[in-house]
């Protein structure tokens, strides 16, 4: 039995949701399309994977993951409405967004029009504003979490702040408590130079997994060559990035500001 039909058999949350289609599947959880019944509003519900729903530090950091992500309200930052618990199932019901996720956009356009691309950069930038203004490093910034309205001009969400980091909280607000310092958390294709080799991280280290997106965007590749993850991961603390010959001089300046391996050196 899947999360979303044994969150069903409580009858409270059956009460108050209704869960229709599968929208999409993640690490964490699967997110579905719903209504909330009292209001009758389109919501998108994050039910916790099986796997992970059995142990209590991942419950933990799914839970907060709503507490963090409830405390901003933004319009380029996913709107959290409600969390809880539906039977022994983590659920998370968040605004449900017309559009459609960052990569799957890049699946069909890639690269996307410069217009296009810096559309979408200025919502994510200003929400990393407003997230990083309340002390939160998001930690897991990529095209999967990043959620592209329908309309022109285009509007980006940032959403799942499963690995959210509360700057100056001992541990980190969102570890889950079996959490030890220096582990490696985030997503390899997207980690700054210092989230990869375990050391502190800050805003800074949004910014620099901004850059690697904005690079899929205007590029359609990475600035990086590597056949493994581990090899990735070293390209990233040593390697300097390559860019095409082409590229416009504004441009290539912002992208090698981003992407500059100090985070004192970048933006």
């Amino acid at each position: 039995m899947d999360t979303a039909s044994r969150a069903l058999t409580d009858a409270s949350f059956r009460a108050r949701y209704e869960v229709a289609e599968l929208l999409g599947e993640g690490g964490m959880g699967a997110v579905y399309r719903g209504i909330q019944k009292a209001l009758g509003r389109p919501v998108a519900i994050k039910f916790m994977t099986c796997e992970l729903a059995t142990d209590r530090g991942w419950v933990d950091r799914f839970l907060i993951e709503a507490k963090v992500a409830a405390s901003l309200l933004h319009p380029n930052v996913v709107v959290v409405f409600d969390s809880g618990m539906a039977g022994d199932v983590p659920f998370l019901v968040t605004e449900l967004v017309d559009g459609k996720p960052l990569h799957k956009l890049l699946k069909e356009e890639c690269p996307l029009r410069a217009s296009r691309a810096l559309g979408i950069a200025r919502g994510v930038l200003s929400g990393l504003e407003a997230i990083h203004g309340m002390g939160i490093v998001h930690r897991d910034l990529k095209p999967a979490n990043l959620l592209v309205c329908a309309g022109e001009p285009p509007t980006a969400k940032i959403l799942d702040f499963g690995l959210a980091k509360m700057l100056g909280v001992q541990g980190g607000a969102c570890q889950p408590p079996k959490t030890e310092t220096g582990i490696i958390v985030g997503t390899p294709d997207y980690m700054a130079p210092e989230q990869a080799a375990g050391d502190p991280v800050s805003a800074a280290t949004d910014l620099y997994a901004f850059s690697l997106v904005l690079c899929r965007m205007i590029l359609g590749r990475p600035p990086f060559k590597a056949e493994s993850t581990l090899e990735w991961l070293r390209a990233q603390i040593h390697e300097e990035p390559s860019f095409p010959p082409d590229l416009r001089p504004g441009v290539l300046a912002l992208l090698q500001k981003g992407l500059a391996k100090l985070p004192g050196d970048r933006f």
